[in-house]
């Protein structure tokens, strides 16, 4: 497994594990095989491990418990979230409840990063995009994620840089920037569901800028929620977010076939060439996911006339 720079914290193996596959958020997945799936990530290389309470309604924090028991592999980095109420009054509090439920799940004393999962959203959009207020942010919640920095309890603090990209950016040009940023990573630049606000998305322009500042980025939805597969492995009606996106990729199907790979390997190592990612975060269910990802980073990231046919199949895909 190769490892690249993450951000002021050394490296981590290129690729990272999320929590969200085994957990059964891409379809359902048997307890065992998202527990073994863990395992053998790491016995294979995997060096970072990203999960959410959010994440199969607490399981996927659960399932590196029952993973570990408690006894995090040398060198592994674990990196969690936080959800606030969008009504919430208390923040430390719900904080402090948060992070301890985390680590109980976990079975670990600490985890090295907290990222707030809520996107942040400009003032006056607040309350018609979800999310949290630009001002609550920068007042309220800001302060106490750098506060866990700074008495030791985390290394580093981030957001999950997938919403209002004008807030995003806003935070990576502040004093004092977030250490780490989710931003996606495809392709073709595919949000799907989770394009919920009146903004052009910007990934590229985010990854850009917190290279720029020092902000080590984690690509996440590398095959944008299976829009970039072979077919998808759920059913969604016709008219959902990621439907939509697997009928625009279908000329990057095209190309994957043409180079007789399959959509999710063509995605997976065109992102671990994009300028600024430090670690991709896979989605993978299962180990037999799981060794196609591993082969996909051992064969590198693409040649350049390759990525040129990908970004010209990107032709009719959100910008």
């Amino acid at each position: 497994m190769r490892q690249r720079a993450f951000g002021k914290f050394g490296e981590v193996s290129a690729l990272a594990l999320g929590g969200a596959g085994v957990a059964s958020h891409w379809g359902a997945v048997a307890r065992d095989e998202g527990v073994a799936t863990l395992r053998e990530a790491v016995a294979r290389g995997v060096t970072f491990l990203d999960m959410a309470p959010k994440y199969g309604d607490l399981r996927a924090e659960q399932m590196v418990g029952e993973a570990f028991d408690g006894r995090r592999p040398s060198g592994v980095r674990v990196l969690t979230k936080v959800l606030f109420d969008p009504d919430e009054a208390e923040f430390e509090r719900a904080l402090e409840t948060s992070l301890a439920a985390s680590l109980a799940r976990m079975r670990l004393q600490q985890v090295d990063f907290l990222l707030l999962h809520n996107q942040v959203v400009p003032d006056h959009r607040a309350g018609v995009w979800p999310g949290v207020a630009w001002t609550v942010f920068a007042e309220r919640i800001r302060p106490l994620l750098v506060g866990l920095v700074r008495d030791g309890r985390v290394a580093g603090w981030g957001l999950s840089g997938i919403g209002a990209a004008s807030q995003i950016l806003r935070a990576l040009d502040a004093d004092s920037p977030p250490d780490v940023i989710e931003a996606i990573a495809n392709p073709l630049d595919l949000l799907g569901n989770l394009h919920t606000f009146d903004e052009s998305p910007r990934p590229r322009d985010i990854i850009a800028r917190a290279d720029q500042v020092g902000t080590a980025v984690l690509g996440v939805r590398v095959a944008a929620a299976g829009a970039l597969t072979s077919a998808l492995d759920r059913t969604l009606p016709a008219d959902h977010p990621v439907a939509v996106d697997f009928a625009r990729a279908n000329g990057f199907r095209a190309v994957a076939t043409k180079l007789a790979m399959t959509p999710a390997l063509l995605a997976l190592r065109y992102v671990l060439g994009m300028p600024g990612v430090a670690s991709v975060v896979l989605g993978v269910k299962n180990r037999v996911e799981l060794d196609e990802s591993l082969d996909a980073e051992q064969a590198g990231p693409l040649d350049e006339d390759i990525r040129r046919l990908v970004d010209a199949s990107a032709i009719g895909a959100p910008g």
